[in-house]
Formats: C-alpha cells, sequence, structure tokens
C-alpha cells in the first residue's frame, strides 16, 4: 500500500543551533530519489512529552514516521518512553535488544556500565531494528497502519540503519520520476535563463540551484515510467546545448570530477598554494575519491615569509605590488607547480582579502587573485567577492578550482 513518509528530528542541539540539521535532509534527498513522498519534516525538542505530541498529531494509518535522535544513554533521551506513550505501551528491557548493544560494546572494547544497558530497553511490542554502525538499536512500531521508525541521531548510525533495513520497507511506495541532473560553473542563474529563455521543456519539471561551486540543475519527469529517464536526460541535454561551455561534462559529472579528470587526460599532476582559503580549495579536491593519482599536494602560506621562503615570491614584487595583486598570485602559482614532478603540473594560487577587516579602498574586502601556471601557459584572474568572510573564503576555493578545470580543458581567454 502506498504511504506517505513523515520525518521528525529529537533535539534541543539543532533548535538552539549548537548543531547544524544532517539527518532530515539526508533523509529527504534520499526517499525523494527513491521516489517515496515526503509529506512532512519536524524538529521537536528532548522537553518531556515534545516527541509524544508530535506522533500523535501525526498519526494516520497509511503513514510512516521516521524518528531520528533521542536513543543513547543519557537522561535527556527520551525517545524510547515517548514513542511508547504515544502507543500507549511501556517500556522494558529487551534481552535481545540488550546483547545488540553488549555486543557492540565489546567490538570497541568498552566496557557496558548500567547507563549504557538502558539502550537494550524498547517499548512493548516494537520489532527489533539492528543498528550496524553503532550501538543503540532502532525499533519499529505500528498500529492501524501507522508506523514509526526511531533510529539514533548520529548521522553514520541513522544512515546505516536506515539503508539496510528501513528503505526495504518503503518500497511499496517508491515511483521514482525520471532525474537527470549536470552542474554549471561560471555563469549566474539570471544569465543561465537569459539564454534558455525560449527553450519548451514540455512534461518536464525544471530546478535551477546555485551553490558556491556553480549551479545544479534538474530535469524531472514523471508520467509514463517506461520513458521517464529517457525524457528527463533530453530535456537536460537540450538545456546543456543553450549553455554551452559553462556546463561541466559529461553531464552529471561535478566540478571537482571535471578538473581530477582532466588532469588525468594532460597527464598532470596539480598543487595548490593558498593564502586567504587556507587549504580550502586542495582540500575541496582531495574529498574526492581516487584524487591522489593527481593531487601533489599544497602549501598554505599566509604569511610573506612563507610565500618567500616556500613559493619563491619574490620580496621586490611583494614590496611593490603587495600580497593580494597579480603579480604575488602568478609567483605563488609558479611555486607550487614546481611541486609536482617532471615539470607536468598545474600550479594554482589564491590570494585576498576574505575580512571582515584589512581592506582599504584600493585593495576592498572581497578583492582575490587566483592564478593558475601549467605547461600551456599562465593565467591570473581578479575576483571581487562578496559575502562573509566565510562566504569569500569559499566562494574564491571554488574559483580556483573552476580555473584549473578551465585549464586542463584548454578553455581559457
Amino acid at each position: 500500500m502506498p504511504r506517505d513518509v513523515a520525518v521528525v528530528v529529537v533535539g534541543d542541539e539543532i533548535l538552539q543551533g549548537r548543531r547544524n540539521e544532517a539527518n532530515a535532509a539526508w533523509l529527504a534527498r534520499t526517499l525523494f530519489e527513491m521516489g517515496v513522498p515526503l509529506s512532512e519534516t519536524r524538529v521537536v525538542s528532548d522537553y518531556p512529552s515534545s516527541l509524544e505530541r508530535a506522533l500523535r498529531d501525526l498519526r494516520s494509518s497509511g503513514r510512516t514516521v521516521l524518528v531520528t535522535g533521542g536513543l543513547g544513554p543519557t537522561r535527556d533521551d527520551r525517545t524510547r518512553e515517548e514513542a511508547a506513550r504515544a502507543f500507549g505501551r511501556k517500556v522494558s528491557r529487551s534481552p535481545e535488544a540488550l546483547a545488540l548493544v553488549r555486543s557492540s560494546y565489546e567490538r570497541r572494547g568498552i566496557h557496558l556500565d548500567p547507563a549504557g544497558e538502558v539502550q537494550g530497553d524498547l517499548p512493548e511490542g516494537a520489532a527489533l531494528v539492528p543498528n550496524p554502525a553503532g550501538t543503540a538499536p532502532a525499533f519499529l512500531l505500528e498500529s492501524d497502519g501507522f508506523r514509526v521508525v526511531c533510529m539514533p541521531g548520529v548521522p553514520r548510525e541513522m544512515r546505516a540503519i536506515f539503508q539496510e533495513s528501513v528503505a526495504p520497507m518503503l518500497a511499496d511506495s517508491a515511483d521514482r520520476p525520471g532525474i537527470a541532473r549536470m552542474f554549471t560553473h561560471g555563469l549566474g542563474e539570471s544569465l543561465q535563463e537569459g539564454l534558455m529563455a525560449d527553450l519548451a521543456l514540455d512534461d518536464v519539471d525544471f530546478c535551477s540551484l546555485p551553490g558556491m561551486w556553480g549551479v545544479e540543475i534538474q530535469c524531472l519527469a514523471r508520467g509514463a515510467a517506461s520513458d521517464r529517464d529517457a525524457r528527463a536526460r533530453e530535456a537536460l541535454s537540450q538545456v546543456a546545448d543553450r549553455l554551452g561551455e559553462s556546463v561541466v561534462r559529461p553531464l552529471g559529472t561535478t566540478l571537482r570530477q571535471a578538473l581530477l579528470q582532466g588532469l588525468r587526460d594532460k597527464g598532470w599532476q596539480v598543487a595548490f598554494a593558498e593564502s586567504c582559503t587556507a587549504g580550502l580549495a586542495c582540500s575541496e579536491l582531495a574529498a574526492e575519491p581516487g584524487a591522489s593519482d593527481v593531487l601533489a599536494g599544497g602549501v598554505v602560506s599566509y604569511s610573506n615569509a612563507l610565500k618567500t621562503s616556500l613559493l619563491g615570491v619574490s620580496p621586490a614584487t611583494l614590496e611593490a605590488h603587495g600580497a593580494v595583486s597579480r603579480e604575488t598570485a602568478l609567483e605563488m602559482a609558479r611555486g607550487a607547480a614546481k611541486i609536482c614532478p617532471n615539470g607536468k603540473g598545474l600550479g594554482l594560487s589564491v590570494t585576498g582579502i576574505a575580512g571582515p577587516s584589512g581592506g582599504s579602498p584600493e585593495k576592498p574586502v572581497g578583492l582575490v587573485w587566483i592564478a593558475a601556471v601549467s605547461p600551456d601557459g599562465e593565467e591570473a584572474r581578479e575576483l571581487r567577492l562578496l559575502g562573509s568572510r566565510d562566504d569569500i573564503r569559499q566562494r574564491a576555493a571554488w574559483r580556483l578550482i573552476g580555473l584549473g578545470w578551465n585549464v586542463v580543458r584548454g578553455n581559457l581567454a
């Protein structure tokens, strides 16, 4: 029977802003990809009865509620008791659940004390759902077509439980649409829309989502299941044709993946010289699996002394032009390129003023220079970035990766 799904996240740390919410966002993406309808997401307090009230309010035949959080061993972990009360039941010690908890502690070489044994408690009549990635088991409660799955709040544990045990429960509700996605870099949403203003995308839902790295574009097709994927891909191809060189190809490839593949195709390695971004660009590229075959490394050179001693930037250049300048960025990139072996290296550099202080009328906050040096030549670009300190640093890092992408595909001005 098709079911709608609701998600309830438990935790004062979310409501107080001490942690960024991750579980509901991940569940929403995963359910969407599965084609399972998500009707509602709530965040509730650890305060007594908060979860119980939410579950009573959400109760409906044919609905599944996914609860994350509140299954640990501390006094503010009340999910077991509140879920039990919402179903009119009591909580008792489950020998089977306790055995799983004890086994998990033993595998980690940790002594299970009485406080930890509470993780072996379950609402009466609950079905035990094993936790392959942690200690606290999950559980399922069901009555009159309404079911609640309670999972730990630790994201890696919740994801493992969902993928192994919960996703199969929801298979009867899945009706996956045809989805095709691609990424662009260096062309904003309004410019993109102008290029495709007269493009008709019949029977396809178009979505544009900007980020620090560029824009994610999605085409979604419903209707007859037999050709959903083909219709989504065809629509995406039409959009890509309009947007031209800003499209990261092959379609669906991310900017990081495109840079790494371009380096492999060239037979190059890449090294970074970063000042204001302090290694963000190198870290982003290293986050991609398999980066080690072409990523030589990087230098974080905040101080002028390190720019000189590690990257070979001339003191005369720093004196004449300053640390934030085209000339310094190019010399930093040349130094980075020398890190790579055999003269087949791409050096990428960034230097700028991220703020909130340090700017001047001549060199305001947000002024950033990025540069690339490769066997194919040299390129430097001035950026004027807006936003907070973190925004400027993130945008600068991604623009540097984008510059590298343009170098390896031979698309420089």
